[in-house]
């Protein structure tokens, strides 16, 4: 019984974390702008951030 609880609640998590991962993916509510190489509009990309300074 101990055992099914949590192999429950370890698929429960890695549901719960995927699928939010895969829902900031699509709606773009991430830490990072999304951008490739150089991105002028945001901040948060490592390239424009080297650049300003």
């Amino acid at each position: 019984m101990g055992e099914t609880i949590a192999l429950v609640a370890i698929i429960g998590s890695a549901c719960f974390f995927g699928g939010r991962t895969i829902y900031r993916s699509l709606t773009g509510k991430s830490e990072r702008c999304g951008c490739g190489k150089e991105c002028p509009l945001s901040d948060t990309c490592s390239d424009s951030k080297k650049k300003k300074d």
